[in-house]
């Protein structure tokens, strides 16, 4: 939302998996285009007068096909690097509104077919959601295809990935020798 309190960004998303399960924090969620969703947040948060970064999470009634509100997050989550990949950097976004650049606008009204993945917890969901019978086998193969916007991983640049690398590998060390 622009200092207008108009919105100049946006897509929507769904969450596949969470951890922990059910109710955790999104560990792979696919951007899917819902006009529904934006017909109800963008009134929403101009009602409020609103400005800047702003996420409005749903939850579907799977009997009535009506979306519910669950919670506004006033900050960049946790698939800041899906808005990335999807063309829309907020981060730059928030600066350049910042200093008075022209901020323009993105609508991504279209399914692209990007996931985030947050890989470590993605893996410790996958294996809770099994154990309970509430995802197939069929259903993780075909998420391995998709393409990806990962959490910590990244080509271009490596050091994050190799930094958590490193420190997911001292606690497990850690613990090993017994030290807590």
């Amino acid at each position: 939302m622009n200092q207008d309190s108009e919105v100049t960004h946006w897509m929507t998303c769904q969450k596949y998996r969470q951890y922990p399960i059910n109710f955790g924090a999104s560990v792979y969620t696919g951007q899917k285009y819902v006009q529904e969703l934006y017909d109800i947040g963008a009134p929403f948060f101009k009602a409020l007068n609103y400005k800047g970064f702003g996420e409005i999470e749903f939850k579907k009634d799977e009997k009535t096909g009506r979306f519910y509100f669950i919670e506004i997050n006033a900050r960049t989550t946790n698939i800041n690097s899906l808005l990335y990949k999807v063309g829309i950097n907020f981060p730059y976004i928030a600066y350049a509104e910042m200093i008075g650049k022209p901020i323009g606008i993105k609508e991504i009204k279209h399914d692209t077919g990007i996931v985030f993945r947050y890989l470590q917890e993605d893996l410790l969901a996958i294996r809770d959601y099994t154990r309970k019978g509430q995802l197939s086998h069929g259903s993780i193969i075909k998420s391995l295809f998709r393409k990806k916007a990962p959490a910590i991983w990244s080509f271009d640049d490596p050091q994050p990935g190799f930094d958590y690398f490193g420190g997911t590998m001292k606690k497990v060390i850690r613990k090993l020798k017994g030290n807590r």
